[in-house]
């Protein structure tokens, strides 16, 4: 059970920590949307999808860490992990490789990893 949760826990400060950061470059995204001439409602889409994105991202690193230290929140953390998949292929596809994508596919691993420890030890 210490592996799964040393995996889960490393995965939920490294993607609680990416997501405070994602949310504190809500700036420079409006400076990128200004200078682009981005107008409304699209400028005030990217901003709520950028805030959405990060506060997911801290909100899954709870969940995932609350769901380690349950008996059985082996499977809650393999959801957390299928999301951060899902994200990782999604921001892949649209905004290719940069260190978003290399993080939150080390978040996957890890979280796969917990999440099947965990569900191997419960059963």
């Amino acid at each position: 059970m210490k592996a799964a949760r040393w995996c889960t826990g490393i995965a939920s400060v490294i993607l609680g920590v990416f997501g405070v950061l994602h949310g504190t470059r809500l700036g420079q995204v409006e400076q990128m949307m200004q200078a682009g001439g981005v107008k409304a409602p699209l400028d005030a889409i990217v901003k709520a999808s950028w805030l959405i994105f990060s506060v997911e991202m801290v909100m899954v690193a709870i969940m995932a860490l609350v769901a380690s230290r349950m008996e059985r929140g082996g499977r809650i953390v393999l959801l957390c992990a299928a999301m951060m998949g899902a994200n990782a292929v999604l921001v892949f596809h649209f905004v290719g490789l940069f260190i978003g994508v290399y993080a939150v596919s080390l978040v996957t691993i890890l979280y796969a990893a917990g999440g099947w420890l965990q569900s191997k030890k419960a059963s």
